[in-house]
């Protein structure tokens, strides 16, 4: 499989996540974004530098590999400085380099705000 952004070959790093080798993106399979973001330690998995991730990140015309459809640019409301795509025809998400670490941070803050809130 290609990676959507730069076109290098993508490893399964495991059931349902794909790492590219080169901007080190994730392509995630439709369910695997929400259980990766309840997941404790899954950020382990975003092996990329935030400063990759942002010059990749400007790159948004950008084609599902699983259904050759173009993805949808998307915002997670607990993470408004996250953009990430999401095909509409099968419901895999890409997250660029530091994309899934810095979700997991805004949502792990948003609980501690509403639980010492």
């Amino acid at each position: 499989m290609k990676c959507p952004k730069c076109v290098s070959s993508m490893e399964t790093v495991m059931h349902g996540v794909h790492r590219c080798g080169t901007c080190r993106g994730l392509l995630l399979d439709p369910l695997a974004r929400e259980r990766l973001l309840e997941t404790d330690g899954a950020e382990s998995l975003d092996a990329g530098t935030d400063s990759v991730g942002k010059r990749w990140d400007v790159v948004d015309a950008v084609v599902c590999p699983r259904c050759n459809v173009r993805m949808v640019r998307l915002v997670d409301a607990r993470g408004p400085d996250v953009h990430f795509e999401q095909c509409a025809d099968c419901g895999s998400s890409f997250l660029d380099a530091g994309e899934l670490r810095r979700l997991r941070r805004a949502r792990s803050g948003g609980f501690w705000r509403r639980l010492l809130g």
